[in-house]
């Protein structure tokens, strides 16, 4: 009797993990609808997922559209709510070296890594950034409580979102759950 208690206090642990990656990316996206300058159409929910690395939880992420579906073309809301204290230097350093690893880093990329090491701040566990690509590819960026600022250049969206949601993005499964391909 007791084992079969162990167990069912096993699986409703687990089901709670799970579904706290489900509501992370959810809160992030409603911090958003709360803001002045958020976007003004409301998005569904693509897919979500739980990044790991060695066992470590790094960050939960969400993916929003207004369809509902990944194609690459329409706005979209990628909600990433971290798991753990990370500068912003790292994250910028995190996306040069993506952007380098996926042969996607070209001239301007590093005017647009030092406009994100100037917008981007620091974060600590449970803190949110806010991706949203909008109709005409500017990418905006927010925290849970304001906007951080935003770079006007389809090129650059198209770059940012890849390192999350491209075919050859590094963590296949974490892009499959994103994109509603693995749920």
């Amino acid at each position: 009797m007791r084992y079969i208690r162990k167990v069912a206090v096993a699986v409703s642990l687990i089901v709670l993990a799970c579904s706290a990656s489900a509501t992370a990316g959810q809160q992030c996206y409603s911090a958003l609808l709360d803001q002045e300058h958020a976007p003004t159409s409301v998005l569904k929910p693509v897919g979500e997922t739980r990044l790991r690395v060695l066992l470590m939880r790094i960050y939960d992420a969400a993916l929003f559209t207004r369809s509902g579906e990944f194609n690459g073309m329409e706005p979209m809301v990628l909600a990433i709510e971290y798991a753990r204290d990370i500068s912003a230097q790292q994250l910028v350093n995190q996306t040069r070296d993506e952007w380098q690893r996926m042969d996607l880093f070209d001239e301007n990329s590093e005017q647009w890594l030092e406009q994100l090491a100037k917008m981007w701040p620091n974060v600590s566990s449970g803190d949110c950034l806010i991706a949203a690509r909008t109709e005409d590819g500017t990418t905006q960026f927010f925290s849970a409580e304001k906007s951080l600022g935003e770079i006007d250049a389809p090129e650059f969206a198209e770059k940012f979102f890849s390192i999350w949601l491209a075919e050859n993005a590094r963590f296949r499964r974490s892009r499959d759950e994103l994109v509603g391909e693995r749920g």
